[in-house]
């Protein structure tokens, strides 16, 4: 007898009151429930065996079909564990599965509610909103300021940099500096790069407590520390509580050690409380302020700098960090920019450096110097850097000049301050910094693709010195008529010189090789030899024509 006939037997349906779309599942039912024992009353009876406890002998669950779906019920257990104990094997019907109601009290957001919409970018295909954004670099390799620069930019509404005619929202921006001091280090970048100042705002990190701590939901009391409303914990020693509010309060005060009572009513000074307060917020109250920091101000983009200084101040992981900003980013829905440090200042071993970084946030970025000329590249590692989304080459803005550090102090009369030099990069008519004549920013160049990048890297400073070497080794060693091919290289090793360097220096004199064969000999007898292309008649520094 079929599983399906049985099911129909025991619940007493025809064949055409079970729809097809049930049908698998009662196989599948069938199959995973029955144990294939010979001689088990499950093979042929109606009932089926219980996952939900142990016994081989009696078949004890019975299923049930009507209009509502499957049903299950077992003689020895109640149903919810019986439920339970099919949804941990996958047996559930699709009547239990595809129910949300119980999803939507509990939390769980079915996805058919919600509306489809394209990804937020604050710079399109490079720094998403709602998405946390990582730039590694090496010390000085510029990472803070490409930040900086994006953060100016952000400010003002301008334009993308690989992309004019994208500009970035005009939004507010809230930077996190923990490393140094943001008069001196980031007010001057910023007016350098030509941000609006009234839209860029520094997060406090460091003060224990601030009224931003509190924002929106919980406002602080005035009322001082909150003490224990119930009267029955202020007693006396003996039992009384007729002391007033103030001398209870004082007590409290005291850390803990009950004293004589004779203390208390003397004229002595009230010791000061123990001060156990550390000197900055825990990691979870700094990421609660950074929330409601980008939530009281609006902002579009939140600037760290740097994770690995967050992480040393709370004695966390770098992991851990990232992975709080994350969840901060998911919550406000801003662009989130962590700084972090790479080991590895060159291309392409810094992108080999960050690989173990790729899974702890949505983009990752680092900072890449390519020699030869020391050129510096913000390099995409997620997602990784293809001809949708190359590298972009930048140039760092020049140092500001110090008017005071050019005034002589021997002279009665202080010279006139030299002027800003002007910018070798962007200037400011080019619609992209503000109307400063002396404006200066991170220069972007036109991006480059994955290609091209390793053609750059590719290449190894020495390479062109030691093929010039190489031709003139060659050009002295023929400049006596031809020689044979196995003398030269011999001699061409002797100066230290590469048989892949020899090569390209014979490419590049245009070295004819000739076979001299020996006469009467067998045949291939004979060897290689090298000679310099005939000399033409006009001299090595005349030009065609004579002049």
């Amino acid at each position: 007898m079929t599983t399906q006939s049985a099911l129909q037997r025991y619940n007493h349906i025809s064949p055409d009151l079970l729809p097809p779309q049930d049908k698998p599942y009662a196989d599948r039912l069938s199959r995973a429930l029955r144990c294939g024992v010979p001689g088990c009353s499950c093979a042929a009876g109606p009932k089926l065996h219980c996952p939900s406890h142990d016994n081989a002998e009696v078949p004890t669950l019975a299923v049930y079909y009507n209009s509502q779906g499957f049903s299950f019920r077992c003689s020895r257990c109640p149903v919810d564990r019986v439920l339970e104990a099919l949804g941990k094997r996958g047996l559930l019907p699709e009547s239990f599965l595809f129910t949300s109601t119980g999803a939507r009290e509990v939390g769980l957001q079915p996805v058919s509610f919600l509306i489809q919409q394209p990804q937020d970018w604050l710079w399109p295909n490079r720094i998403p909103l709602a998405r946390l954004t990582l730039i590694a670099g090496y010390p000085s390799s510029g990472k803070t300021a490409v930040a900086l620069d994006i953060a100016a930019r952000v400010s003002r509404g301008a334009p993308a940099p690989d992309q004019p005619d994208s500009p970035f929202p005009r939004a507010p921006v809230v930077l996190a500096p923990l490393n140094g001091n943001p008069r001196a280090d980031v007010l001057p970048t910023l007016r350098l790069f030509g941000a609006d100042l009234d839209r860029i705002y520094l997060a406090d990190l460091l003060s224990p407590t601030l009224p931003i701590d509190y924002y929106p939901d919980d406002p602080p009391s005035d009322d001082g520390p909150d003490y224990p409303d119930d009267e029955d914990d202020w007693e006396d020693e003996d039992g009384s509580d007729d002391l007033p509010r103030k001398e209870r309060v004082r007590r409290r005060r005291v850390s803990g050690i009950r004293l004589p009572a004779a203390f208390y009513n003397s004229e002595w000074p009230e010791p000061p409380a123990a001060d156990h307060t550390a000197p900055w917020p825990a990691l979870n109250r700094v990421m609660q302020r950074l929330a409601n920091y980008v939530e009281a101000g609006n902002a579009a983009l939140l600037i760290v700098d740097q994770v690995e200084d967050l992480a040393s101040m709370h004695r966390a992981q770098v992991a851990t960090v990232l992975g709080m900003l994350k969840a901060l980013a998911v919550r406000t829905g801003t662009a989130v920019v962590a700084l972090t440090h790479n080991a590895a200042p060159n291309y392409p071993r810094a992108v080999t450096t960050m690989q173990r970084r790729l899974a702890q946030a949505s983009v990752v970025f680092t900072t890449a110097v390519v020699e030869p000329g020391g050129r510096r590249f913000l390099v995409p590692l997620r997602p990784a850097m293809s001809d949708d989304v190359p590298a972009i080459p930048f140039i760092l803005p020049p140092a500001p000049v110090n008017p005071s550090s050019s005034v002589n102090p021997s002279s009665s009369v202080n010279p006139p301050s030299p002027a800003v030099p002007p910018s070798p990069v962007i200037p400011a008519e080019a619609g992209i910094q503000n109307n400063s004549p002396h404006s200066f920013a991170v220069a972007w160049r036109k991006p480059v693709f994955p290609a091209h990048m390793k053609a750059l890297a590719g290449t190894r400073p020495n390479d062109g010195a030691r093929t010039r070497a190489a031709q003139t080794f060659i050009t002295r060693a023929l400049a006596a008529g031809p020689r044979p091919a196995t003398d030269v290289e011999r001699e061409a090793a002797m100066h230290g010189i590469a048989k892949r360097t020899l090569r390209r220096a014979r490419l590049a004199c245009n070295v004819k090789a000739t076979r001299a064969s020996e006469r009467g000999g067998a045949n291939g007898a004979g060897e290689w030899y090298w000679s310099l292309p005939p000399r033409d008649t006009l001299k090595q520094d005349e030009t065609p024509d004579g002049r």
